[in-house]
């Protein structure tokens, strides 16, 4: 699936989270908000090589996530779709470099300085839908 313009506008505005669900062994949801970054027609995020969403991904790779409007939360597009680790610990942390200026401005570098020699891993996630809502408390921008 590609993203559409509305989608990109969405994921690529400052302040955006996503909210990511994966699946635990025993079928229940563990839910995370969590940096991202649009890369093409995928979202990248990192975490730890052992975190509980990594984990989950690598054993069953269905993933949603909500990306919700900034300063409008009646704004949101679901996505729902497969990912997968990449365990390169260099594309991982190339990555966390990436969002962490996105996220933190020029509060960036000392952030990163803070986290250097954290192993990192990439998930990739690869849309396969998406639904949109837009509420009726939702502003017209």
């Amino acid at each position: 699936m590609e993203f559409s313009a509305d989608h990109i506008r969405l994921l690529d505005m400052p302040g955006t989270f996503a909210r990511i669900a994966t699946l635990m062994r025993d079928g229940s949801p563990q839910n995370t908000v969590i940096w991202f970054r649009r890369v093409g027609n995928t979202l990248r995020m990192t975490c730890a090589p052992d975190a509980v969403k990594a984990r989950n991904i690598r054993r069953d790779p269905r993933v949603a996530i909500v990306v919700e409007h900034p300063t409008d939360p009646y704004r949101f597009v679901q996505f729902r779709g497969r990912a997968e680790v990449d365990e390169d610990a260099s594309i991982g942390w190339e990555e966390a470099v990436a969002q962490s200026r996105r996220y933190l401005a020029e509060r960036a570098d000392a952030y990163i300085a803070s986290i250097a020699g954290t192993p990192t891993v990439t998930i990739i996630f690869h849309p396969e839908s998406a639904s949109e809502f837009i509420g009726k408390n939702a502003s017209s921008d």
